[in-house]
């Protein structure tokens, strides 16, 4: 398989918010340690796509970033990352097109300050 192969082309199609995170990996119990000074078990992105991916036999080293749709992070005068209230509302949507067959997993993120601080339903519809 040829990892440089595109996967899906996006913001050709259509994207109605056009600010999206590929800043951030997807948050792990690690990063929340670091980060945050965590003690004890978080929930967490990489967590939830690694155990729904390994159903398809997707190995976990594999998953090593994710396209944070809707999220907002910046860097902030210190330069460190710093995750911002979205600009997005309610309604608005982004189109992908898959290039070749893909595995698609999706998960909310537990971060504080991801969505304003929010629980918001997703839509994710594949046709």
């Amino acid at each position: 398989m040829d990892a440089a192969r595109v996967a899906f082309t996006a913001f050709k199609v259509e994207d109605q918010v056009a600010a999206h995170d590929f800043l951030y990996a997807p948050c792990s119990q690690e990063m929340f340690e670091i980060q945050y000074g965590a003690t004890g078990p978080r929930p967490n992105c990489f967590t939830n796509l690694t155990r729904s991916l390994a159903e398809f036999g997707v190995p976990e080293s594999t998953v090593t970033i994710a396209f944070n749709f809707f999220m907002r992070s910046v860097v902030d005068e210190n330069g460190q990352l710093k995750i911002e209230p979205p600009l997005t509302t309610q309604g608005k949507s982004m189109t992908l097109t898959a290039e070749r067959d893909l595995f698609v997993a999706v998960t909310a993120c537990a971060t504080e300050g991801v969505n304003g601080g929010q629980t918001k339903a997703l839509q994710v519809e594949i046709t």
